[in-house]
């Protein structure tokens, strides 16, 4: 049998020599049943990573002498990280009694389940327990079957359109949205707003300084946006929605927090007003450039701060990991994106004042 007809790459296959610092320096060849000792030339099975005999891998034509399917990978990993297990005698065959009787078949040690034997830890001195663990795991996830674009993907995708259609479809039957006058240059209507993408930009101008609002604010969540793959490196839980129980946990923590603060200091700075406030209190504060450096840029920035430090306080209980913080500012962004865009759209009428969508006023051209 080749390599190819294995279901292995040549292309995949790893030669490496062996020195006396190799993890699998002293490792069983699975095919000659001897030790890979120092100098010789080892070949890792691309899908599970066991060492071969260079020689005994090409004799045998590029096949690992070891089942692969995912089960036997990580029970084999718990027998690679658990000495005892290593170290059980063999049941020695029951003696034969006289009289011609047959011989009475020996119990069967009990089989740990797989998850106990990748819990068994290796000695802390070498480390390698655990790394063994990891790369097996990462190997069981290679192992399962992959799917197809059709109709895995196709047909998800296209039975979105069809409900995108439908949904629109439906809207331009109730709701009214009538064509108006050509622009005017010379005019423009009340209110002016941007394009659905920016209500939220548009809708932090209305609370801070336009520089502050239109171009920090973006550039540093832009630049965290893209840091997240280097700060989460764990490839654990990779497709699992939320990376789990404790992740949902998070998302409904993040969700309803950045809810709740999101909708007040929008009500706070629209009816208390913030700035009118602050002036009142510090007249010194009523000249125009030093109201714009403390009222329309330090405080909203010191307030975005305290928020975004009391959102790790709320989920500091849950004793999060790097994922489940990832997965609580990921989450504040998305809900204060589309809440922004929202306010924006659905509730700013003329003068972008807020008004209930029910009873906004018709636009003045």
């Amino acid at each position: 049998m080749s390599g190819i007809e294995a279901g292995v790459k040549p292309a995949l296959i790893s030669v490496r020599p062996t020195t006396a610092e190799s993890k699998w320096a002293g490792k069983e060849c699975p095919h000659c049943k001897k030790p890979i000792s120092s100098g010789e030339s080892a070949v890792l099975c691309p899908k599970c990573y066991t060492p071969h005999h260079k020689d005994c891998w090409t004799t045998h034509g590029n096949v690992c002498g070891l089942d692969q399917t995912p089960a036997n990978i990580m029970e084999r990993a718990g027998r690679a990280t658990s000495p005892a297990a290593e170290a059980a005698p063999a049941a020695t065959p029951a003696p034969v009694k006289a009289g011609g009787e047959a011989p009475v078949a020996p119990k069967p040690a009990p089989v740990k389940p797989a998850a106990a034997l990748v819990g068994a830890a290796a000695p802390p001195a070498t480390g390698g327990g655990a790394a063994s663990a990891r790369a097996m795991r990462s190997a069981s996830r290679r192992a399962q079957a992959q799917l197809t674009t059709w109709p895995h993907l196709l047909m998800p995708e296209f039975l979105s359109a069809v409900l995108l259609m439908i949904g629109l479809t439906v809207m331009a039957w109730f709701v009214n949205a009538p064509l108006e006058e050509h622009s005017n240059p010379n005019h423009t209507p009340n209110p002016s707003k941007a394009p659905w993408y920016f209500l939220n930009l548009q809708e932090l101008l209305l609370h801070m300084h336009p520089g502050l609002a239109g171009v920090v604010i973006p550039t540093i969540i832009i630049v965290l946006l893209m840091a997240i793959p280097y700060l989460d490196i764990n490839s654990d839980d990779t497709g699992v929605w939320f990376s789990g129980a404790q992740g949902k946990k998070v998302f409904w923590i993040s969700a309803t927090y950045t809810f709740f603060w999101a909708w007040a200091l929008i009500l706070a700075d629209e009816f208390i007003g913030v700035r009118a406030v602050i002036e009142n209190a510090i007249p010194a504060l009523k000249i125009s450039w030093l109201s714009e450096i403390v009222t329309q840029t330090l405080v909203p920035t010191a307030i975005m701060w305290v928020v975004a430090v009391g959102l790790y306080v709320a989920i500091a209980h849950l004793k999060p990991t790097i994922r489940d913080v990832m997965i609580a500012y990921f989450t504040a962004f998305v809900i204060a994106w589309i809440l922004l865009a929202l306010v924006g759209s659905a509730f700013r009428g003329p003068a972008m004042v807020l008004y209930l969508p029910w009873n906004m006023p018709a636009r003045i051209a």
